[in-house]
């Protein structure tokens, strides 16, 4: 039976995602920006123009797990993240970040 385009979309997002994990992982934030960048265009295909064929029993667990992986993989990734934005977030907030940014103006 063929799978459904549907899946296959799923599919690279989930692939995409375990890229995305692996470059966080290792801290390479720029390689993590670009395939969020791909991931985002590759979601924006999952959205529906209309009501979904409908899928299999296979298929819809297939999905189910696919989903799943991406969450955990989201997940893990904030949580890489976490630590660097709260950095940043008192980086900008500190005295004088303002006026060092608008003095390179």
């Amino acid at each position: 039976m063929a799978q459904a385009p549907i899946i296959r979309l799923y599919e690279t997002v989930g692939a995409l995602s375990e890229r995305m994990l692996d470059a966080a992982r290792a801290g390479d934030w720029a390689l993590m920006d670009e395939l969020e960048r791909e991931c985002a265009r590759q979601v924006a295909g999952i959205a529906p123009d209309g009501p979904a064929p409908p899928l299999s029993w296979q298929d819809r667990a297939h999905k189910l797990r696919l989903v799943h992986r991406i969450l955990a993989c989201d997940r893990e990734i904030r949580h890489l993240l976490d630590p660097w934005m709260a950095e940043l977030a008192v980086r900008l907030n500190s005295p004088g970040s303002v006026a060092r940014l608008f003095s390179r103006s």
